[in-house]
């Protein structure tokens, strides 16, 4: 049975193959930058070094994902070519393929702004972070990235829990 939502031409899922490769290789790039610890990051903090690794590990995540969402729905034979009277539906469906692992890397940088705030909160001192951290940064980066959907979710929910406790408070 096909998706109803899978809506795609032949050259969207090309170009969606393409775009995700290249920010699959991006992301690996970065990733070895990081855990090679170059010369151009070795004068960087631990904060932008895990910023750094972290995007590439969020990249990593989520077009593992998203590239194996869209390659398992070809090969079950799930995606409907457009109608032209369903336009927008398909440029729905584009961008959201589109977005996601921009979505990742704004994940992963909220991700590490959580993590280094709650080492912040539990400390009298500024603490001076390890490279420990930038590990611990990098593997909440690509889970962040795989699992962008659910955190996309979880951020709507918990996120109007948290704006309407603020404003019932004022």
């Amino acid at each position: 049975m096909k998706e109803e939502w899978f809506q795609l031409s032949k050259s969207n899922i090309y170009f969606l193959f393409s775009y995700n490769i290249i920010l699959l290789i991006f992301g690996i790039l970065l990733a070895i930058i990081i855990l090679s610890d170059l010369s151009l990051v070795v004068n960087y903090s631990i904060t932008v070094k895990a910023i750094i690794g972290g995007v590439g590990f969020s990249l990593i995540g989520s077009t593992i994902f998203y590239t194996r969402k869209l390659y398992k729905a070809c090969i079950k034979d799930l995606i409907i070519s457009p109608s032209d009277t369903n336009n927008n539906f398909t440029i729905g469906v584009l961008f959201y393929f589109i977005l996601r692992p921009i979505f990742a890397v704004a994940f992963s940088v909220l991700t590490i702004l959580i993590l280094k705030g709650s080492v912040n909160v539990v400390t009298f001192e500024e603490t001076q972070l390890n490279e420990g951290f930038i590990y611990l940064a990098l593997i909440f980066s690509f889970f962040g990235g795989y699992s962008a959907g659910k955190f996309l979710t979880g951020l709507e929910k918990k996120g109007d829990n948290i704006i309407g406790q603020l404003f019932e408070k004022f």
